[in-house]
């Protein structure tokens, strides 16, 4: 049975198109395909895409953040933040400003964490 699932994701994940840092709607969109249609296997991929991508933005940033503390505008919990808090941010962020939607997707993620984890 778990060969035929991995035999499955396979198969989508070279079917999907590359979300390729789209925009914040795009990211969002990607982020919320598992809730409306949980047995799909493409809205699967697509919420592995939203961890995978949310997580490379916050890796990102940390690394920045370390290599110049200077440039440090975002002050993560020091017990760490879940992809999934990252998501219900960066989501509670863009229904908050929708004239947003269009920025690129890391921006959006950035700029979210920005509101939601400033520093003081």
């Amino acid at each position: 049975m778990s060969r035929i699932v991995i035999f499955i994701c396979l198969i989508t994940m070279i079917s999907m198109p590359v979300f390729a840092g789209g925009s914040s709607k795009q990211l969002n969109e990607e982020c919320h395909k598992l809730e409306k249609a949980k047995n799909d296997p493409k809205a699967l991929m697509s919420d592995v895409y939203c961890a995978a991508y949310i997580d490379g933005v916050v890796d990102g940033y940390r690394l920045m953040a370390d290599l110049n503390p200077k440039m440090k505008f975002i002050c993560l919990p020091k017990s760490g933040i879940s992809n999934d808090a990252v998501i219900k941010v960066f989501s509670k962020w863009l229904n908050k400003n929708p004239k947003e939607i269009e920025l690129p997707a890391r921006s959006g993620v950035l700029l979210s964490l920005k509101e939601a984890y400033p520093c003081k």
